[in-house]
């Protein structure tokens, strides 16, 4: 429509010029070049276009028309006009209500004269609806980079909130010292436990122990000793209380207790006799004890197949009973009540 026989369409990104693509009539070559500088060369180190014509519609926002580009107007001293020789040349700013949207820069090499004022006025109008479809193509462009990005935000807000809950949620499942479950989660777990073993009919256990005369052991090695004490047997008894779903909590100051669901007594036992051995592999001195130079625990066990109707705390109470026989009997070992 505008007799060119090759043009340039070049944008605007925030506050530079690049060219976006180029056409050629000969063959129909048609190509997106990727936002390239306007002072970009080809192939022969040839410059692709008048930079300085560029930059003044870029600046005045106005048109400018060369009929004989060699030999009148402003740019016959132009490198580029020197070195090609162009014949004519249009360079139009594409505006949107007037706001500078792109430049179009057309060139025919072959005839002079060839952007007549009827072309211009088509150019025009083509122009107008150019930069409202450019426009609206990068409106469309930013909401999708918008949605895109928020919905990522979005996400990975939602991501960092699971995980900050889930570790709210294990912090206060914690006890803050020894890092096995506290007495609260205790609760909650035995009785989850208590209900599904009774469904299932299976048998659940429950092992209650403390340390042996640890008020002795803080009397003598101070609060802080006492708490590192606690650590190491919380960690002892979490290393032989590995099995999927069995849970080591401590129940109160030395006491501990752990719940071990599908677990007959004879298993039970055998759990109690691999802490009191990783425990005697610490070998945590204690020195007022009555029955070893090594920190001793005593155990009391119980074994319950669970009815419904049946309250968990009836399991504690027995494994408490235990715990006391062992005491009675001497410490440093574990009793169980069937």
């Amino acid at each position: 429509n505008a007799g060119a026989q090759r043009g340039f369409l070049i944008l605007k990104e925030e506050n530079s010029w690049s060219i976006e693509a180029k056409g050629i009539i000969d063959g129909d070559d048609f190509a997106i070049l990727q936002s390239i500088p306007v002072d970009s060369i080809d192939s022969t180190q040839t410059p692709l276009l008048s930079k300085a014509i560029v930059n003044y519609v870029a600046r005045t926002q106005e048109n400018i028309v060369l009929n004989d580009a060699t030999n009148e107007g402003q740019f016959i001293r132009d490198p580029y006009i020197i070195d090609n020789q162009p014949k004519s040349i249009l360079c139009s700013p594409l505006l949107n209500q007037g706001k500078p949207i792109g430049i179009l820069y057309l060139e025919n090499n072959l005839t002079t004269g060839a952007f007549t004022s009827e072309r211009i006025e088509i150019l025009t109008i083509l122009s107008a609806q150019a930069a409202i479809s450019i426009e609206s193509s990068r409106l469309y462009s930013q909401l999708e980079d918008y949605s895109y990005t928020l919905e990522r935000k979005v996400n990975e807000r939602t991501q960092e909130l699971r995980q900050v809950n889930r570790e709210l949620e294990r912090l206060a499942n914690l006890d803050g010292l020894t890092q096995v479950a506290n007495r609260r989660y205790f609760d909650d777990y035995l009785a989850k436990k208590w209900k599904r073993m009774a469904m299932e009919r299976q048998p659940l256990s429950l092992i209650l122990f403390d340390v042996d005369f640890f008020k002795r052991y803080n009397d003598r090695y101070g609060l802080h000793a006492g708490d590192d004490c606690l650590i190491e047997v919380a960690q002892a008894t979490k290393r032989a209380v590995k099995e999927p779903g069995n849970m080591v909590a401590r129940y109160g100051g030395e006491e501990f207790v752990i719940v071990l669901p599908n677990t007959d007594i004879n298993r039970a036992t055998a759990i109690a006799e691999s802490i009191k051995q990783e425990l005697r592999n610490c070998q945590i001195v204690h020195e007022e004890s009555e029955v070893s130079q090594f920190v001793t625990i005593s155990m009391g066990l119980n074994c319950q197949i669970p009815i419904l109707s049946t309250d968990p705390k009836l399991i504690i109470g027995k494994a408490d009973k235990a715990l006391y026989m062992a005491k009675q009997q001497g410490r440093d070992r574990y009793c169980f009540i069937h």
